[in-house]
């Protein structure tokens, strides 16, 4: 008989959650500030906050729920712009580099390698160096943050594994779309006279915002959709198996 891993899936900002819970209704535990799966007590969700800046919260989970797969669910930036790669799609990756710490870190299977920033990067200019610079396809700010942590917790195991479930958020040419990006978090709990007035003055006019929103629920949705066929495959299979890919185990 196969048993479920206790997984815990973390996402860096609660939009990035919100269609998934709607999917997979789950309670809020308070004392540890996570959202526990109502049908699978072994399954659970935490907000790790932009650049994984809840990390003293995020440890005291991995001491005390002691998870044996952590799913990093979230969307990525692509850096190259000739790449085939559309808004919705998933990325398989082989390496996640801290470009803080010029840190490398192996998994797969995969081929794209991911660099973990420090801050957004909206300019072309900026995008293209760092594909130079690093190698690298795609960025994010919290898969590299979530890999060191985990390697460096006690709780965690030689059998501890990390999955990225990254799907791309943005391409470089729609730069100028996403460089306010930041107005609209949180769209779907803003009442209608508070979305109102920020369409009235968002820059560039209504019709760029409904372009910009429009987007970013293509990439959210494909997110939740990803996300749950991943979490529900690890849940009757017992694990991650031979299908899954972009695996990390960082201890």
């Amino acid at each position: 008989m196969l048993h479920s891993p206790r997984i815990l899936a973390v996402v860096g900002v609660q939009e990035e959650l919100l269609l998934l819970l709607n999917r997979i209704p789950c309670s809020f535990d308070s004392e540890l500030r996570l959202h526990r799966c109502r049908a699978f007590r072994s399954l659970s969700f935490f907000v790790g906050g932009a650049g994984l800046n809840r990390r003293r919260e995020l440890r005291r989970i991995l001491e005390e729920d002691q998870p044996t797969v952590i799913v990093s669910l979230g969307l990525v930036g692509l850096l190259d712009e000739r790449s085939e790669l559309e808004v919705g799609d998933r990325v398989r990756i082989a390496e996640v580099l801290d470009c803080a710490q010029s840190i490398v870190y192996p998994g797969g299977p995969g081929s794209a390698r991911l660099a973990t920033v420090h801050r957004p990067l909206f300019e072309p200019w900026q995008k293209h160096d760092l594909m130079v610079q690093t190698r690298s396809q795609i960025c994010d700010m919290e898969a590299a943050h979530l890999l060191r942590i985990v390697g460096q917790s006690e709780a965690s195991s030689e059998d501890t594994v990390v999955i990225l479930c990254k799907v791309v958020g943005d391409r470089p040419e729609a730069w100028n779309l996403y460089a306010d990006e930041s107005l609209t978090r949180g769209w779907a709990r803003k009442s209608r006279l508070q979305q109102l007035a920020i369409a009235l003055r968002f820059p560039g006019g209504p019709l760029r915002l409904r372009k910009l929103l429009q987007a970013k629920e293509r990439g959210l949705a494909s997110l939740a959709s990803h996300g749950e066929i991943l979490i529900r495959r690890l849940l009757a299979g017992g694990g991650p198996g031979d299908w899954a890919d972009s695996v990390f185990m960082p201890n």
